[in-house]
C-alpha cells in the first residue's frame, strides 16, 4: 500500500466548485500502517486527553479540509440481548475532485485510520479511534453534478469508547531543535514540539519565552534526545510539574505542556515519559540506575 505521504495534505478549494458551506474544518487521517507499533500507545487520562499518536520514523500526519457544515460525528447505541452495541460515526465531504482525493479513495477504501478533527473556530482537537479500535473507511461517495463536486467519506468503528480530546502534536515537520546549553525554553508560533539535544554539560531549563496571548491553552510537546548531559525541567513557577516530580531530556522521554500564560507551562496529567530507574545527579556528574527497582541506587548497569 502505498504511504500516505505520497497523498499529501488535501486543502481547501475555491467556493465556485462547491455549494454552500464555510471551508473552515481540519482533519487528519492517520492509517494504523503509520503507527509505530514499537512505541507504546497513549492512553487517554482522567480528563479523557489524549497524548501524542507515535509515528514511524519518516511518517507525518496529513490534513484535509472539510466543508464546515457537512462534517457529522455522532455515535448509535442499541441494547442486545447481552451487552449494548455501540457504533462510532464520523462522515465529512471533501469539495472537489481532484487527481490526489482520487488516488487516495482507490488507494484506502476500506483501511484503519486514527482520526484528529478541529474546527477553525475552536483551539480544542479531538480524536477519534485508536490503534487498537481504528476507525474503518466503510464507504465513500463521489459526485460530480450540478449541486457540487465532491467527495462523501464515511468513517466507523464499533465499540463503547467515544471521541477524546488530542491534546498530543501535529506531527507535519521535524521537532523544533533547542540550542544546546539552552537554559530558556523559546516557543514558536506553529510549532508544537521542541527537541533538546545532547548538551555541554547538565543544565535546567529556568524560563519559557514567546508566547502570545493566542497561544494561550495550546499545547506544546517537549523531546528528549539527551544521552549523558540531560536538560532538567524542575516544578516551580515556569514549569508547574505534577507532583513536583522532575523531567529529564534522555532519549526516547517526552512531556506535554499547557500554555496558562506568557510566562508558565502547566504538565498535562498523563503525557509524561519518563524512566523511572533514572537518576541524574548534577552535582556528581553522573547517571545513577536503580536497576531492580529496590531503591538501591548504582552509577552503571
Amino acid at each position: 500500500m502505498a504511504s500516505m505521504g505520497s497523498i499529501g495534505n488535501l486543502k481547501a478549494i475555491g467556493d465556485q466548485f462547491i455549494a454552500g458551506g464555510r471551508l473552515s474544518f481540519k482533519v487528519w487521517l492517520i492509517c494504523t500502517d503509520q503507527i509505530d507499533k514499537d512505541k507504546s500507545y497513549p492512553s487517554p487520562n482522567i480528563n479523557r486527553e489524549v497524548a501524542t499518536i507515535p509515528l514511524r520514523r519518516g511518517e507525518l500526519m496529513h490534513s484535509f479540509t472539510a466543508i464546515d457544515d457537512t462534517l457529522k460525528d455522532y455515535t448509535r447505541g442499541e441494547r442486545g440481548e447481552l451487552t449494548t452495541e455501540m457504533t462510532n460515526t464520523l462522515e465529512l465531504v471533501m469539495g472537489g475532485d481532484g487527481i490526489r482525493l482520487y488516488d487516495f479513495i482507490e488507494r484506502y477504501s476500506g483501511e484503519k485510520f486514527i482520526i484528529i478533527y478541529q474546527n477553525s473556530r475552536d483551539t480544542e482537537r479531538y480524536i477519534a479511534g485508536s490503534s487498537r479500535r481504528p476507525m474503518i473507511l466503510r464507504n465513500t461517495v463521489r459526485s460530480r453534478d450540478k449541486e457540487m463536486t465532491a467527495a462523501t467519506f464515511l468513517f466507523e468503528n464499533i465499540v463503547i469508547a467515544l471521541p477524546k480530546i488530542y491534546v498530543g502534536a501535529i506531527v507535519n515537520q521535524d521537532p523544533v531543535d533547542v540550542p544546546v546549553d539552552s537554559i530558556v525554553l523559546n516557543v514558536e508560533r506553529g510549532r508544537e514540539q521542541y527537541r533538546i539535544p545532547e548538551n555541554t554539560s547538565f543544565k535546567t531549563l529556568v524560563s519559557v519565552t514567546g508566547i502570545t496571548k493566542d497561544m494561550y491553552g495550546k499545547h506544546i510537546e517537549i523531546l528528549g534526545a539527551s544521552t549523558s548531559n540531560p536538560t532538567k525541567i524542575l516544578s516551580g513557577d515556569e514549569f508547574v510539574l505534577i507532583e513536583d516530580k522532575p523531567w529529564y531530556s534522555s532519549p526516547g522521554q517526552r512531556i506535554i505542556f499547557r500554555i496558562h500564560d506568557a510566562n508558565t507551562l502547566v504538565e498535562v496529567t498523563g503525557t509524561r515519559q519518563q524512566e523511572e530507574n533514572i537518576w541524574y545527579d548534577d552535582d556528581e556528574g553522573g547517571i545513577w540506575y536503580d536497576d531492580y527497582g529496590d531503591g538501591i541506587w548504582h552509577d552503571n548497569k
